[in-house]
């Protein structure tokens, strides 16, 4: 696993984990943290903030906030 993804399994579950607050299932709280994940690695420029879990989370919540 290179450095640059060495920390992508935690990062999911802390998504995921973080997801569950706007989410009815499980799945669906899987699927806002894969959206959220893809939307950083297409724009990498989102974790150039130090608090960069903060930014993940607003992330987070804002997808979810869109698909309502």
């Amino acid at each position: 696993m290179s450095r640059a993804t060495e920390h992508l399994p935690s990062a999911f579950q802390t998504l995921h984990r973080h997801a569950r607050r706007y989410a009815k299932t499980e799945a669906d709280a899987a699927r806002l943290a894969e959206r959220a994940l893809q939307t950083v690695a297409s724009d990498p420029t989102l974790l150039d903030d130090p608090d960069f879990e903060k930014v993940l989370f607003a992330l987070v919540q804002r997808i979810a906030q869109q698909r309502e």
